[in-house]
Order: structure tokens, then C-alpha cells, then sequence
């Protein structure tokens, strides 16, 4: 059995950040890329039927490729603290993570923990210094123009360590 979630990789973004996101966040050493996401967690690994992947399919499809771009950083108010970048426009992140909760009542976003839900793509989580000095760092790549052309599938199986690309969902 596996976690899974469902992003919109940043490609754009892996030479700005994916080395930081690496060495600061938990999902970056374990292979994850630059991403925002629309939904985690998702469905246990093993109730991933194909009925169900081609209905996120469908919806995700109904949705037009759109640009966006990564021009600011902000953080949570976590402990410990994380710090993002924000997409902008955010709205097409927020409809489609809507979309797909709707569809998936039982998989609410990050099991239920936020009730506003914040497009972000995570760089870095660490103690307020550390972060302080990866977003002087970041500032200098910003922004980041960037196209979600898919979201995708990923999978995390326990012990095994990598985030794992899975079906790819094409946007309309």
C-alpha cells in the first residue's frame, strides 16, 4: 500500500529551488518535485482502481492549461515554519483542488487540517534563520514563469522512500 497525491509539477522551478526542497523538506529528499498541490491525501494506493483514475481524468480534463508564475515567497505559521512560493493566479489551483474534493468528499485536503486551502509550492521547512536565508537566496530566481500544461499521480510507498510519478491527467 501507498500514499498518493495529486500535483502540478513545476518544471519550470527544479533549477531554482528542487536542490533546496531536497535539503529542507521531507517529500523533496524523497524525490518529490517542485509542485503545487490539488490534493493530499488522496486514495490508499491499493483502492486505485481505474474507474476512479479516469474519473480524476475527467475532471482535471474539463480544466484549460493555464500560465502562472512564482513571484513571491510567504509562510506558514507552522512549527516548524515552512516557506512557499505563491502561484499566481492561484484561482485555477483553488478550482481544481475544489473539483476534485467534491468528487472525493472522503479525501479532504491535507486530511482536513486547513479549512482555506493555499495554492503554494513548498521550498523549504526549517527554523525561522534558515529559511530567512534560502529566500534572500530565492528572491534572485524569482520570478518563476511556469505553464500547467498536467497534474499527475504520486505515489509514496512506506519504507521504500521515493515519491514515485504515476498517471499523468492531462488539463483540457
Amino acid at each position: 500500500m501507498a500514499e498518493t497525491a495529486i500535483i502540478v509539477a513545476i518544471p519550470e522551478a527544479e533549477g531554482a529551488v528542487q536542490h533546496l526542497r531536497a535539503q529542507h523538506t521531507r517529500d523533496g529528499a524523497q524525490g518529490a518535485p517542485p509542485h503545487v498541490t490539488l490534493l493530499y491525501p488522496f486514495t490508499d494506493s491499493s483502492r486505485l482502481v481505474e474507474g476512479r483514475l479516469d474519473e480524476v481524468a475527467a475532471i482535471l480534463g474539463a480544466f484549460a492549461a493555464f500560465d502562472f508564475s512564482l513571484a513571491s515567497s510567504a509562510r506558514f505559521a507552522t512549527t516548524p515554519r515552512a516557506l512557499y512560493l505563491r502561484p499566481s493566479p492561484d484561482t485555477p489551483f483553488r478550482e481544481m483542488t475544489r473539483a476534485l474534493v467534491a468528487a472525493f468528499p472522503e479525501h479532504p485536503p491535507y486530511g482536513d487540517e486547513h479549512h482555506d486551502v493555499t495554492p503554494h509550492a513548498t521550498v523549504a521547512v526549517a527554523d525561522e534563520e534558515t529559511l530567512a536565508g534560502i529566500e534572500r537566496q530565492l528572491l534572485e530566481s524569482l520570478p518563476i514563469v511556469a505553464r500547467a500544461r498536467e497534474a499527475a499521480l504520486m505515489t509514496h510507498e512506506e519504507g521504500r522512500g521515493a515519491w514515485r510519478l504515476g498517471r499523468r491527467f492531462p488539463l483540457g
